[in-house]
């Protein structure tokens, strides 16, 4: 069962915009741009966040800047078609923050949250890929690779259309805006 699914009517002018709405408690400015490359991108469609210019045609390297100085953020969503009539299906969504080291001018993955709606991985590994789930990823191995699910108990119930998924993804962006980007802000005002 094929889950997130939209019409490409739907899809190609309502998707940046949820995008850009659910990003900006995250962002430094007021606004959040999103852009999806018009050619096809690994058999589908793209929709990346970015500051307002994108750095080269690799969207995995699209940023946009947070509240603090020294987290930047990248969010991306891949989308298939279904093979039905109009209809494109969620392959993946992915938000990362990286933590930037002034002096070295270095980014590191500090987290990512990302969501695998069609996973297929043997359960309860699937259970936990499909919803939003956290990978801490400035930690020692093999940390980083756990999946710590953000929708346990109502996985379907996330996965099931593009406005619950959404919904979920705007409140893990005010959970990390708030618990992550928050407390480094704090941090730096007290140094």
């Amino acid at each position: 069962m094929t889950c997130v699914v939209i019409d490409e009517e739907e899809l190609v002018p309502e998707r940046p915009k949820a995008i850009r709405r659910f990003l900006l408690p995250l962002a430094m400015k007021p606004a959040v741009a999103c852009y999806s490359p018009r050619s096809l991108i690994s058999g589908g469609r793209v929709f990346a966040a970015h500051d307002g210019q994108v750095a080269g045609k690799e969207y995995r390297d699209w940023r946009f800047t947070s509240r603090h100085r020294n987290i930047l953020c990248q969010y991306f969503e891949l989308w298939r078609p279904t093979g039905r009539h109009r209809k494109w299906f969620l392959d993946r969504a992915c938000l990362t923050l990286f933590l930037t080291d002034r002096i070295s001018r270095q980014s590191l993955e500090l987290l990512s949250v990302h969501s695998d709606p069609n996973n297929a991985d043997p359960a309860p590994v699937q259970g936990f890929k499909k919803g939003p789930h956290l990978h801490v990823k400035h930690l020692e191995e093999p940390l980083p690779h756990a999946h710590f699910p953000m929708a346990i108990g109502y996985v379907d119930k996330v996965v099931q259309s593009a406005p619950e998924l959404t919904r979920v993804f705007k409140e893990i962006a005010s959970l990390l805006s708030i618990e992550v980007v928050g407390r480094f802000e704090e941090a730096a005002r007290q140094i």
